[in-house]
């Protein structure tokens, strides 16, 4: 699967209410043995990381999605179950 900049913006795009061109930034930020994510800049001065999963072996996702939900964690705007990519709040 495409993990690039590009695939991140759509991502982002996709699961918020932004438009490509309310982006100001986006740069890689983690490139980790269970995530790549990337950084992103709003034009309203909103920073948010996109969160690709790279590994759901490790890391249960249905379970970290119930202990964020359990956690009541209002910095998770998106999460996806399945595979783990989620967007939240930087």
């Amino acid at each position: 699967m495409d993990r690039s900049k590009n695939h991140a913006l759509d991502f982002f795009i996709k699961h918020t209410n932004y438009s490509p061109n309310q982006v100001s930034r986006i740069e890689p930020i983690h490139n980790g043995f269970t995530n790549l994510s990337y950084l992103i800049e709003t034009s309203d001065q909103q920073k948010y990381q996109v969160r690709f999963a790279l590994n759901s072996e490790l890391v249960n996702r249905v379970n970290e999605y119930q202990v964020i939900t359990l956690l009541k964690n209002d910095l998770f705007i998106y999460f996806d179950q399945a595979t783990g990519d989620c967007i939240k709040k930087w």
